[in-house]
């Protein structure tokens, strides 16, 4: 049973590096099964489909950017929104890392992979999406806080949308920080990011 394991992890772990490089229908199941060292018919012994194995990738990658990222920048010992910016300094050190050991600024998986997905993916942009107001309930949490500190002068029914125009903003930045492959984007773009939370 540990081998089982170790080959489908093998597969999620390479699904998720093969498609966030290069994208979701370039990639095909032979090409993941050789960087993951895995039988073709091994594949679908774990999955039903590279649909349900893309799922997969996007659920890990998603639990352990939670762990690495999410919790380090949305710490409640920090200030409200020390959190957000804290949040762009995270991913910043992550592609910065990637990119002094000459790997590619690969910006967000999930907003790369959602951007090439067509009508016919509907169960991962729905997961995507979910994905992405996840992480926007932590600004928006942020925010909130610092409405209800004093610490910023906006309405309650401006809130929401607040957080979304942050989340927004934030996927923006790793956008280009991929298209230039920069890490130096994330960076320099950061520091607006509580000027664009102000001006609500």
């Amino acid at each position: 049973m540990g081998r089982k394991s170790e080959a489908r992890e093998k597969l999620i772990e390479q699904a998720l590096i093969l498609i966030w490089e290069n994208s979701y229908h370039a990639v095909g199941v032979n090409e993941i099964c050789s960087r993951a060292d895995v039988r073709p018919g091994s594949f679908y012994y774990f999955f039903p489909s590279k649909e349900a194995l893309a799922l997969a990738a996007m659920e890990q990658h998603w639990q352990q950017a939670k762990e690495e990222i999410i919790a380090k920048a949305f710490d409640p010992s920090l200030p409200p929104l020390q959190r957000i910016v804290k949040l762009l300094e995270q991913v910043y050190q992550f592609h910065a890392a990637r990119q002094k050991g000459n790997e590619p600024v690969l910006g967000c998986a999930f907003g790369s992979f959602v951007g090439e997905l067509g009508r016919d993916d509907r169960a991962l942009r729905e997961r995507i999406h979910a994905i992405f107001m996840e992480i926007g309930s932590y600004i928006e949490q942020a925010i909130r806080e610092a409405r209800e500190a004093g610490d910023l002068q906006i309405a309650e029914s401006e809130v929401t949308t607040t957080a979304h125009a942050v989340l927004a903003y934030y996927e923006g930045i790793l956008l280009l920080a991929r298209a230039g492959n920069d890490a130096q984007i994330i960076q320099d773009l950061s520091r607006y990011v509580l000027k664009l939370v102000h001006s609500a």
